[in-house]
Order: structure tokens, then C-alpha cells, then sequence
């Protein structure tokens, strides 16, 4: 499976600030401003729940002419060995993909927030061809960043035969995964992610998705003592993602834009 991280802002996995208040927590920063938390729920398209959206919010069936489009650019690139930041999507015509992505961009921003795209013929590629088209096609939606620190955007998630231990991701070891945020020890994390599923696990594998805004909106009528302290800073692990003469530890602050929506 391909992992690839984009960001809208500045801005894919093969898989392709603020104001804090005082925590009261040694270690911590305390900059004693003010916890700035909403005061009505968020009320987005991506606050959905599972009951509330049916198979056609999120599934895109590719049309033949896309389809058509892909293996185009997958046979054209079979032999490109340049590196993949300089492959651009606007640098083909393919105007069936463009529209394709079109409806997937808005579903993901205006829409639940998450796309499966039904389906890629990853079959009929090679696995460097798989990588091309995931990048290009991501490339519609943002521009690509990295997602580990020395620079890669395109990471494989595979058994690898490694055992969990500190700096090793769940990502390469035969193990599942809790819910999580990717990227979340970048210093913003991307506005979006895709997964490229090349060839399927014999047994597991299965993805689950959650409704994060959903979550923090539950929390803000139900609970809201506790989402107080998701506004305030905390210790976060960076994975061995980072310069070794940098902390292995780092801390998170609420961020907001100049017009004060969190980012």
C-alpha cells in the first residue's frame, strides 16, 4: 500500500498558531493566554455521522474515460526514472481525470471528508507506474509535502518483518493500528492524505474511518471539561522523526488563522 500527504495551504502518502492557555503541567509552556474553545458546534460537512451519509457521498465510481486517461499516462510513464516532484498533473490533457478530481477535491473539503475511488486499475501497472499515477493524481488535489523528515512524500506501507520498538512505525510491522492522525509530528499536519492499496494484505487490513469534527462537537455539548483539555498544550512523541540532535518529544498548541479558525 502507498501512503501520500498533501497540504492546500503551502502545500501526498504511496499510501503519494495561535493561542494556548497555562496548563498547570511541569514542563509544559504556559504562555497564560487565554484556551479559546468554540462556542457553538463546528457544523461542517465533515461533521457527519456513520447513520447520516449513504455509500454515494464518499464512493466515486471512475468513469470508462478516465479509466482510458489512466492507462495513457501509465504506459507514457513506465519508464520515467526522474524524480517524482517533477511530474506535474496540469503537464498532461486529460480532461476526464481533471473533472474526476474536480468532484473529489469538493467532496473532500465541502463534503464527509474522505473519498474511495472505485476503482484504479492497479492491477494492470507496475509498481513504479502505481507510484506515478498516485502522485500525479494527488497532485490534482494539493501540492505534495513530506511526511517523514528526511523528505520522503511517498511512503510504502508493508510488512517489512520488523518488531515495534521506538522510531519503528506500526506502518511497517504486521501489527493494526488505532485511530490516528498522519503526520501529526510535522510541524502542521496535511490537509489531506491518500492510500493506494497495490496489492492486498492475505488477512487484515481493513480501514476504519472516524469523524473527528464529529468527535470535538460531541465533546463540546457533552463534555466540554474534557475538550478544554485538548485546547491546552501537550507532550507529543515525535517517533524518532527528527534530527538526532533535536528532542524527542515536542509540544502541540491549538492553532488558528489570522481570522480565527483553527487550522
Amino acid at each position: 500500500m502507498a501512503e501520500t500527504g498533501i497540504r492546500q495551504r503551502e502545500v501526498v502518502k504511496q499510501q503519494v498558531t495561535s493561542k494556548a492557555g497555562s496548563s498547570g503541567r511541569a514542563g509544559l509552556p504556559s504562555p497564560g493566554l487565554e484556551v479559546l474553545i468554540p462556542d457553538v458546534p463546528v457544523r461542517m460537512g465533515s461533521a457527519w455521522q456513520a447513520s447520516e451519509i449513504t455509500d454515494s457521498d464518499w464512493r466515486v465510481i471512475i468513469p470508462a474515460a478516465a479509466l482510458h486517461e489512466f492507462e495513457i499516462i501509465a504506459d507514457a510513464l513506465a519508464e520515467y526514472d526522474e524524480p517524482l516532484d517533477e511530474l506535474a498533473a496540469d503537464s498532461f490533457d486529460w480532461p476526464a481525470t481533471t473533472d474526476l478530481m474536480a468532484d473529489v477535491r469538493a467532496r473532500l473539503t465541502g463534503g464527509p471528508g474522505f473519498v474511495v475511488l472505485d476503482r484504479m486499475p492497479v492491477e494492470n501497472w507496475t509498481d513504479p507506474a502505481n507510484r506515478k499515477v498516485t502522485w500525479l493524481l494527488n497532485d490534482m488535489i494539493a501540492l505534495p509535502i513530506m511526511q517523514k523528515w528526511k523528505g520522503h512524500r511517498v511512503y510504502d506501507v508493508r510488512d517489512t518483518g520488523a518488531k515495534l520498538q521506538y522510531g519503528v512505525r506500526r506502518s511497517v510491522t504486521n501489527l493494526s493500528q488505532e485511530f490516528h492522525t498522519d503526520g501529526s509530528f510535522l510541524e502542521m499536519t496535511p490537509d489531506y492524505f491518500s492510500l493506494t492499496c497495490i496489492r492486498q494484505a492475505e488477512a487484515g487490513g481493513e480501514s476504519l474511518i472516524s469523524g473527528l469534527v464529529s468527535a470535538h462537537d460531541d465533546l463540546l455539548e457533552n463534555h466540554p471539561e474534557h475538550l478544554k483539555r485538548l485546547y491546552e498544550p501537550f507532550w507529543w512523541d515525535r517517533q524518532a522523526e527528527h534530527d538526532g540532535s533535536e528532542p524527542a518529544a515536542g509540544v502541540f498548541l491549538e492553532r488558528r488563522g489570522a481570522d480565527g479558525a483553527l487550522l
